[in-house]
């Protein structure tokens, strides 16, 4: 679901995709980056999107030998009423 990219010493890029069943209508939830060495949140993320699938991508300044994780953590929705809890998360350090 979550996936971080460096580009260089001082930004990642990161992607998130969320690919669910065909009967997912809404996908809800927060997107965060934190920085696992000062053990900081350093960027978060509102996903609020209608259908099945979401591709989003956010680029953030970062620290060269720092480590960081982004996941993803929220609910989706189906069209027969049903919720269901979802997340995923990626740890790299740049």
């Amino acid at each position: 679901m979550a996936r971080y990219i460096c580009e260089g010493a001082n930004t990642a890029k990161c992607v998130t995709v969320i690919n669910c069943r065909n009967d997912v209508n809404k996908i809800k939830g927060v997107i965060t980056l934190k920085d696992d060495t000062t053990n900081k949140n350093i960027a978060s993320w509102t996903v609020n999107y209608n259908g099945s699938s979401y591709y989003g991508i956010n680029s953030v300044s970062v620290k060269s030998g720092h480590r960081y994780t982004l996941s993803f953590s929220g609910t989706v929705h189906s069209t027969k009423g049903l919720s269901e809890s979802v997340g995923n998360s990626v740890t790299r350090k740049n």
